[in-house]
Formats: C-alpha cells, structure tokens, sequence
C-alpha cells in the first residue's frame, strides 16, 4: 500500500497541506488505498483538536470500514472535544460492543457522560476500566474527581491516594488531596499537602494562594501574607492574591496597607464588588465616611441588590446626619428584602430620631411580629406607645419587655411614669421601687 509521509510538527501550513491532500485522495477515490494516511491525518486532527476536518475523515473512514471498533472510538473522542457528549457514548457504545474488553474507550466514555452530569454513569465506566485493569490510575484518579465534585471528599481522598500508590511521581495529586482536606476543615492537614505540591511546582502561583487561604483560617496571619507575596512575585497581577492580601491586612489592624492592596485588586479586576465593599469597609473604619460612600456607592452600582452596601451606605450616611439618604438606602433594601432586620432597624431608629412617630411605630410593630423576642425593639415599640400617649398599650408592651429582660430597669421607670399619669400611686410606689433596685450605677455616683 502506498503512502504519503507528512513532515513532523505542529507547523499549521504543514497541517493545512497534509489536510488538502488527504481530502484529495478521498475525492479522487483512493482512499481504501491510502487509508493509513487518512487515519494519520484524521490522529493528527485529534491531537491538534481540529474537529470539522477530524470528523470529515473519521465518517470516511466509517463508511468504507463500519466494524471498526478503533474508528467509532475515535469518532468518539472528536465528539467529546466538540462537546457532543450524547452522540459520543453511541459512538462509544458501538466501539464497546465491537470490543467490550478496551479500557480506553471506558476512560472516553466516562468523559462524556460527566459532561452530561451523568455522574453514576461515569463512575460505572471507570469501575469497569477497574475490573479490567485493577491498576489504571486514570481510572482511579477520575473517581477522585468525581467524588470531589459530589462532595464525598473522604472517598476522593482515597482515590487520590490509590492513584499515588500506583504513580508516586504523579504531584499534582498533592493540590487535590490539600482541597479534599480543605473541604473537611483539615487545615493543617491541606497545609502538608500543598507544601509537598510546592517542593515540586514552586512556581504555581495558586499553590501559594491556597498555602495562604489554609495559614489565616488557622489564625498564621503574618505567614500567610507571606504566601501571598509568593504569589505575587510569581504573577503580580493576580487579583484575588491582592484582594486576599487586602483582607488579612485589614484584620491585622494594617487598614492604610490594606486599602493600598485592595486598589491593586482593582487594577487587574475593576469590576468585582467584593473589593469595593471591603475598601469601603476600610474606609468606614478608618471614619473615611465619604470615600466609604463613594465605594459602597461602586458596589451597587455593579449589584443592586448587594445587602451590605447599603446597610454600610445607610450607616454612614446616618454618622454624617444625612438622615434622609440613608431612609432612602433602607427603603431601596426592603424592597427587595422585606424583613431584613438590620435594614428595619435602622429605619425605625431614624423614623425615631427625626420625629416621626407613627412611622417608626409601624416600623417597629413589623420588626416584633418577625422578631417577637427582641427586646430592643420592644422597649423602642414600648416607648413610642407611651410618647404617642398609648398608655394601655405601653402597658401591655412594657409587661413584655419585663418578661424579656426583668433586669432592665427602663420598663419598670416608664411604668412607674404611665401609672403616675392614670393616679395610681401603689403601682407608681412599686415600679418606682424596681426602677432604683435595678437601674444600673455610675462610676460617679459611687
């Protein structure tokens, strides 16, 4: 049989003659002659993922050789890289039931079926690649991404270790295992392994990122800014390095460094909220309310339903006495989240400190009926019954916050108040009584 030989390389000129030629042998009807060479081009279609001209020459090849199992597995593969998983397991099945004992066409074949979330599909396939070649670490290795992806971290912990078993030069198994034991809260645990990964990968930029992650949860601060300029002396514009940099800094106390790193994130990642909300936060701290304004400001501007903006928005505003913005970031909250406490909360608060009474007084109904044991809100609720001039109300409401707290001294001083009003000089004598026993004493009074 003669055939053409084609240079080697990934050379595209080179690629796109052998293809013109291959496609010129079919046309001038030599194909059973050269099929060596159509297969060879259809192989290097596979390897350059060139998947329009690998399945022309897979079909080809089918139609002139139909029973063979090698061909509807590669037609497969072609497939599975154009991300036509259900019509590659009918060309896997074929293949399969051409020749049932061929563990690559299983590893093929669980591909597919992952990508169409057929998990236990998947897992059949690999434990069959097992129960012909109880030693194939693909297999194994598989299983343990799968495993990982349905959360059953102890079971792809045990595959990951199966697969180093049988290949212990195989590192990259090292990250997988420190992000099993991640998943389980195993810190130190994933610190050893991602060390081991380090030794072999020193250069892996996201190895140091998650050294880092596992060294702050475990309160290793200092060390885990460390990691991080790892990191970033390997890639300095990985933005999620400086956000977590930002971050940790902050909660040392380092809140000028951090907005510094928090700006950085900013460069390389202009659009993500989570870095405005934490400048924000900085600032605010910082009692820099404008520019945590302006920040909180970005945040919603890019998510408007973004809860914490505007419940530090609001906070703010209300520091700066710019009471009726920060109602307005309240009411723009509970439109989309009614029963947020803290935007209820504050509302009412503000409805109380500006005058208006009934407003804060239904405000504060509302923020009882989802919160009945609040005892904050039912002394406010208690004390603007009485202020109202709701007396039997604030009776009532004040004998809750007595059965809520019995040693908080303001129901019973504002009782003794209400009683004094309707004449009644035995309660006014006995709340009076509790109001003195319970009210809290000053250093100035000692």
């Amino acid at each position: 049989m003669s055939n053409i030989n084609f240079p080697s390389g990934n050379n595209f000129k080179d690629q796109n003659e052998e293809i013109l030629t291959s496609r010129r042998i079919i046309e001038d009807g030599k194909l059973i002659l050269q099929m060596e060479t159509i297969e060879e081009t259809m192989n290097n279609c596979i390897d350059t993922e060139n998947v329009n001209d690998g399945i022309y020459f897979i079909d080809k090849l089918l139609e002139v050789s139909p029973y063979n199992s090698d061909f509807w597995h590669k037609k497969g593969i072609l497939l599975n890289l154009d991300f036509k998983f259900e019509n590659a397991i009918i060309c896997f099945e074929k293949a399969l039931t051409l020749n049932p004992g061929d563990v690559e066409i299983y590893l093929e074949k669980s591909v597919a079926e992952e990508g169409l979330e057929l998990n236990m599909e998947a897992i059949s396939s690999l434990e069959k690649v097992l129960e012909l070649e109880p030693q194939n670490e693909e297999a194994f290795y598989n299983l343990g991404l799968i495993a990982f992806r349905l959360n059953d971290f102890v079971k792809a912990k045990e595959c990951f270790f199966k697969t180093l078993n049988l290949n212990n030069e195989y590192n990259e198994i090292y990250f997988d295992l420190a992000s099993c034991e991640e998943s389980l809260g195993n810190y130190n645990s994933a610190l050893n392994f991602i060390d081991k990964y380090i030794e072999v990968n020193p250069y892996d930029e996201s190895a140091w990122y998650n050294k880092s992650v596992f060294l702050s949860v475990i309160n290793r601060k200092e060390e885990a800014l460390n990691s991080l300029e790892f990191a970033l002396a390997i890639n300095d514009e990985f933005p999620q390095a400086w956000f977590n940099k930002g971050v940790i800094s902050a909660e040392l106390g380092l809140l000028h460094l951090s907005i510094e790193y928090f700006n950085n994130a900013l460069k390389y990642d202009p659009s993500d909220e989570n870095t405005y909300i934490n400048l924000a936060n900085v600032h605010k701290e910082l009692n820099d309310y404008e520019n945590a304004i302006k920040n909180f400001s970005i945040t919603l501007n890019l998510n408007k339903e973004n809860t914490k903006a505007y419940l530090g928005r609001a906070d703010c505003y209300t520091i700066l006495g710019k009471y009726n913005l920060a109602l307005i970031d309240y009411n723009q909250l509970l439109r989309f989240s009614n029963n947020n406490k803290e935007a209820l909360l504050g509302k009412a608060e503000i409805e109380y400190l500006i005058g208006n009474l009934n407003f804060a007084w239904d405000t504060f109904a509302k923020i009882i009926k989802i919160d009945p044991e609040n005892i904050n809100a039912n002394l406010k609720f208690s004390q603007i019954n009485f202020e109202l001039g709701n007396y039997d109300i604030a009776i009532k409401s004040f004998y809750k916050c007595i059965e809520l707290d019995d040693n908080n001294y303001l129901p019973y001083y504002y009782l003794a108040k209400i009683f004094k009003i309707k004449g009644d000089k035995n309660k006014v004598k006995y709340f009076s009584g509790l109001a003195v026993k319970f009210k809290p004493v000053s250093n100035n009074n000692r």
